[in-house]
């Protein structure tokens, strides 16, 4: 009997040392954890300044493009035309301008679900999540209500 108890103190020494270690250890996590957030928040925030910086300079690019192209529309316009050449120039005009575009995720997405593919087909043949091929439906689905 004497043994028995014996067993039991040394089992309950045992488990409140395990605890004990336990407390400790998850103490020692938290207090690290915050600074483990705040350094990760940091490098996030450094990588989107840096994609937002190279947006800026694409879209400075994109609008000086625009602008040179409007400063040669301007320079046509401006030219006096002759009578007999009026719609020769016309044509010089329309076929030195061009206009590219191209058409977006959802656009794409919506054009092939109204062509009857399902959303994971869709997603398979644009690159992108099958859930967000379903949100894009649905909301369509749901402003069309």
């Amino acid at each position: 009997m004497t043994t028995l108890l014996v067993m039991s103190f040394m089992l309950h020494i045992i488990t409140l040392l395990a605890i004990y270690l336990l407390y400790s250890h998850i103490k020692t996590f938290k207090k690290d954890k915050p600074h483990e957030v705040l350094e990760l928040l940091d490098v996030y925030l450094e990588e989107i300044k840096l994609e937002n910086e190279n947006l800026r300079e694409q879209l400075n690019q994109g609008y000086s493009n625009t602008e040179h192209r409007t400063d040669q529309v301007k320079q046509t316009t401006q030219r006096p035309v002759k009578p007999q050449d009026s719609q020769h120039g016309a044509d010089t005009l329309a076929s030195d301008i061009s206009d590219t575009y191209e058409h977006s995720l959802h656009s794409e997405i919506l054009h092939m679900h109204h062509e009857g593919y399902h959303a994971d087909e869709i997603a398979r043949h644009l690159n992108c999540g099958k859930t967000e091929a379903d949100l894009v439906i649905k909301m369509q689905n749901d402003q069309h209500k």
